[in-house]
């Protein structure tokens, strides 16, 4: 009878950390890419008419995002209970992940990868055990080296956070009052958090525990070269237009190694009136420009 318990029970603790099993995290990192093999064999045009249906085609880098929704297991916590800084980093790579394939997979599919160089994380209130959340993961901008993904860490507020949020109003101090009240705890203040606003994430329904940045520089496969964040968005699809048909033309023109030229350097061998990418960019130019600033 012990000995069956027991095995329940260590049954039940191995699946309940399902998501630390070896590989579970290479596995879960490939996951968003699978589906694209398929597609391509199933598809019915052409691989230029495929191309257009994965890509970002027309579509503006600062109004697309990705949800990953997950919750805070025991594998995921610490011994407070709560999710672990760990597994923020860990969960902000699936999400990534998500949004790397969903709208960058032409770039990836010439040969393209994103290179992480540096990742920060503002931790804003815990994540508690049990609790199911959503990470919301978007573009913040881009410079002439890196592109910047914002992810928020966020969860959907239950009535009863609602009502204790009230009743947490309707007991604060009335301002003005000429003497401190008596508090349990001392009054901290937190650092300031970037794009702690957005306006698609209300703050009445949703409650923010953590934002977390990612910058990444660009890299292909036939070059070691650094390559410019405005080229990838429009070789992904993003803006459309004439900018999105050059590229589609370099890949699927008669110049069977064009694709290979352009991408080993030939992009940035163009004088500044050729790049077709930067016209485009200029578009998102007083976005991108505010973006960067709130980062810094």
């Amino acid at each position: 009878m012990l000995l069956a318990v027991a095995a329940l029970l260590v049954g039940a603790v191995f699946l309940l950390h399902y998501r630390s099993w070896p590989f579970y995290w290479h596995l879960r990192m490939l996951y968003p890419f699978l589906s694209y093999p398929v597609s391509f064999l199933l598809r019915s045009g052409s691989k230029r008419k495929w191309m257009d249906s994965v890509s970002a085609k027309g579509q503006s880098p600062f109004e697309v995002y990705t949800v990953w929704r997950g919750w805070a297991g025991p594998d995921d916590c610490d011994y407070n209970m709560h999710l672990s800084n760990s597994s923020y980093a860990k969960n902000f790579d699936y999400a990534r992940s998500d949004y790397i394939a969903k709208y960058f997979l032409p770039f990836g599919l010439d040969g393209g990868a994103p290179a992480l160089a540096q990742s920060q994380f503002y931790y804003v209130r815990e994540i508690p055990i049990g609790k199911r959340y959503e990470i919301r993961t978007s573009l913040a901008g881009w410079d002439d080296k890196r592109i910047h993904f914002i992810a928020r860490f966020i969860s959907h507020k239950t009535a009863a956070d609602k009502k204790r949020e009230a009743r947490s109003r309707s007991s604060a101090p009335p301002s003005g009052t000429s003497t401190p009240a008596n508090t349990a705890e001392p009054v901290t203040s937190r650092p300031a958090v970037p794009f702690i606003s957005d306006p698609r994430i209300s703050d009445a329904e949703y409650t923010t525990h953590a934002i977390c940045i990612a910058s990444y520089v660009l890299k292909h496969s036939y070059s070691r070269r650094n390559i410019s964040p405005a080229l990838v968005l429009a070789a992904s699809g993003f803006g459309g237009g004439n900018a999105w048909e050059r590229m589609q033309d370099i890949r699927y023109g008669k110049d069977s190694k064009a694709l290979k030229k352009f991408w080993s350097g030939g992009w940035a061998e163009l004088g500044e009136g050729e790049r077709w990418w930067d016209e485009l960019a200029q578009g998102w130019e007083a976005q991108r420009a505010k973006a960067v600033n709130e980062l810094r």
